[in-house]
């Protein structure tokens, strides 16, 4: 043939060509691959990763387009019908309701764009005044598996720019399990070009900082939690009892009677 593949632990099925043996394609996984098959004539492409998914792909075939006859156009008098009618007294006026269009970057999650959606929601006027849009859009990346794939191969103006987001509101009780997540993920995908930018590699030491004082933070509180779960049920499992009597007098007093 004339391209051969290879899939290793980088995430990336690489096509190269059998004549000069240059990567003329890549393909990016959510994870790291172990195997990979090719399907006859190229058309189904199989990987196994170490996330335990296997992917299978599908080349498009190119559909051919049929041949139809051409619509016949409505006559002009069907726009302007009803442009001079007059509303009555007893008409009743029912508004059309106005369409709903979706934001630049839920169409760009439609249409699988994973890095123009980060892009866009990592632009200042989103970030500062609505970051749960971000967030809530780095958990969707997250969530279909390509949050991996969204901020890599980026320079250092656009990575510093993730870098920023994720330092100022890594520390937010709300945002904090989804963007600890992003920063490990983030981390990994930028350790091996660690030390070539200095800024980057300040911003990374910053970031790197407050994800283990947050891990840290959640950590005593979980043993806060597990002590105050031992208080209580301490206190519940104490045997005593009130004991209702009637006085002299009629009326009613509880005793503690402890047993």
């Amino acid at each position: 043939g004339q391209r051969l593949l290879s899939g290793s632990l980088d995430r990336k099925v690489k096509v190269y060509s059998t004549t000069s043996y240059k990567v003329v394609h890549s393909l990016d996984y959510a994870a790291s691959i172990l195997s990979l098959a090719l399907a006859h004539e190229d058309e189904t492409i199989v990987v196994g990763m170490t996330n335990g998914i296997l992917s299978v792909k599908h080349r498009k075939s190119e559909a051919k387009k049929d041949s139809l006859p051409r619509r016949r156009r409505p006559a002009y008098r069907t726009f302007i019908k009803g442009k001079s009618y007059m509303k009555q007294r007893d008409d009743i006026l029912i508004n059309r309701p106005s369409k709903k269009h979706l934001e630049l970057y839920d169409r760009d999650l439609k249409n699988f764009r994973v890095s123009k959606a980060l892009d866009r929601v990592l632009e200042p006027s989103c970030t500062i005044k609505t970051p749960e849009v971000t967030v809530s859009i780095i958990k969707e990346l997250n969530r279909r598996g390509v949050l991996a794939n969204a901020p890599a191969g980026r320079d250092e103006k656009e990575i510093s720019r993730v870098l920023n987001f994720l330092i100022r509101n890594l520390s937010q009780p709300r945002f904090a399990p989804v963007l600890i997540n992003a920063a490990e993920i983030i981390i990994d995908i930028y350790l091996p070009v660690i030390g070539q930018s200095p800024v980057v590699d300040k911003k990374f030491l910053v970031l790197q900082g407050l994800v283990e004082k947050e891990i840290d933070y959640q950590r005593e509180l979980l043993e806060t939690l597990g002590m105050m779960d031992m208080l209580f049920a301490t206190m519940t499992r104490k045997d005593s009892t009130l004991v209702w009597q009637r006085t002299s007098g009629g009326l009613l007093e509880n005793k503690k009677v402890e047993s």
